[in-house]
């Protein structure tokens, strides 16, 4: 008998010529978030499947949480692999069972090798008079908590398994390219990154503060935010934490007051762009909802924009605060998000925000700045930190540059 879990794929598995592409980023990347826990496994992959064989002492529950975090896997099954001997079958039923603890249950049987049993029913049979005998749980077709399924191939491979929970559909990171998210200390960007990496892309993360807004608290966010949005990842990413300070008070001296947070903005942009070139990202992430706040107007949009040459994704752009927050929750962000900590364009936005600006009187007040490109080589080189993800939690440190 040998322990193992199953993994499915689904929209992979729709990709025509170009699915080993895509199965091999899945499977480097199961490879290489295995290896980094030091577990044991034999990796065997048949079509949409993808089999993970185990020894009966690795706590498999280790596995899971691993697989349940990347992205390309519909659903993760747990089972066994035995010959047709009656006594080894139903102790890999009784493990099932008592790994899931259900109430009810149903079955799913097919004879493939018609010996030991003449159909897929007189197996099925079977196994109900053995559960129902030994763990006495109750038949429920429609609205059942373990659906055993029971596949007899030959007298030396019959599979016994079950559905365990469901993975994270899309594309695994890598398929798409690499990109640079906006991270702020709030809700809405982490989303952004998350719908981005279910998408494709592997993502590094820049977040922009001040000495003010600089605290420790924040600071902390922001990387438990990242750290945790690397974990979807499939190879780590960096965490830029840019002291914006001197941009930021340029900003201030040549910028009309109304117009301040949108001449920030586009110097968000700007300089995340400059970043982008550095780490070969392809494309900025951000996480504006259209008409959420002033600066996320149709007009005030456009014109952010327009100062990147890079693509922008915007994934929230059509959703609201409600469905953002209900996929914080799924990903585990929400309650980071909420730690106390300033984001820096709530304490810049004044009190009247411009709803609609004009792209003429923004790019005249960028025109004031003179020293705008000499103010960002001295924040990149001497006010950048650059911290390499998927170390803090190992180390409670950090491996900056």
């Amino acid at each position: 008998m040998k322990k193992y879990i199953m993994c499915t794929i689904s929209e992979i598995s729709l990709k025509g010529k170009n699915i080993r592409r895509f199965k091999k980023i899945l499977l480097d990347t199961i490879t290489n978030k295995l290896k980094n826990n030091n577990l044991n496994y034999q990796m065997h992959e048949n079509n949409s499947r993808i089999f993970l064989y185990l020894n009966e002492e690795e706590n498999i529950n280790i596995y899971i949480e691993i697989l349940k975090k990347i992205i390309g896997i519909s659903w993760i099954y747990i089972g066994y692999r035995t010959s047709d001997d009656e006594e080894e079958i139903e102790e890999a039923i009784s493990k099932l069972i008592s790994f899931k603890n259900p109430q009810k249950y149903r079955i799913n049987a097919k004879v493939y090798q018609k010996k030991k049993w003449t159909s897929s029913r007189a197996l099925m049979e079977d196994v109900a008079r053995y559960i129902n005998h030994h763990h006495h749980l109750k038949v429920d077709l429609t609205n059942f908590d373990f659906e055993l399924s029971v596949k007899v191939f030959s007298t030396q491979e019959v599979l016994i398994f079950t559905k365990y929970t469901n993975g994270i559909n899309g594309l695994t990171p890598l398929s798409s390219g690499n990109g640079l998210v906006l991270l702020s200390g709030g809700i809405d960007s982490p989303v952004a990154s998350f719908l981005m990496q279910a998408r494709g892309m592997n993502n590094d993360f820049i977040t922009f503060l001040t000495p003010f807004t600089k605290t420790e608290e924040t600071v902390s966010k922001i990387k438990k935010l990242a750290e945790k949005l690397n974990e979807y990842n499939a190879i780590n990413g960096k965490l830029f934490i840019v002291d914006f300070s001197l941009i930021q008070e340029i900003i201030k001296k040549n910028a009309f007051e109304n117009y301040r947070i949108v001449l920030l903005r586009r110097a968000f942009i700007r300089f995340s762009e400059f970043i982008a070139k550095e780490i070969n990202a392809s494309a900025l992430i951000t996480g504006e909802s259209l008409g959420q706040v002033a600066s996320q107007t149709l007009e005030a949009q456009s014109v952010i924009n327009e100062v990147s040459k890079l693509i922008v994704f915007k994934p929230l752009i059509g959703l609201n605060k409600i469905e953002i927050i209900k996929k914080a929750t799924n990903i585990e962000t929400l309650e980071i998000s909420n730690l106390p900590g300033d984001d820096m364009c709530s304490n810049f936005t004044p009190q009247s925000p411009v709803i609609k600006p004009k792209l003429d009187k923004v790019l005249l007040q960028e025109s004031w700045i003179n020293d705008y490109d000499e103010k960002a080589k001295i924040t990149w080189e001497t006010m950048t930190q650059v911290i390499e993800l998927g170390n803090l939690k190992k180390d409670g440190g950090e491996n900056a540059e």
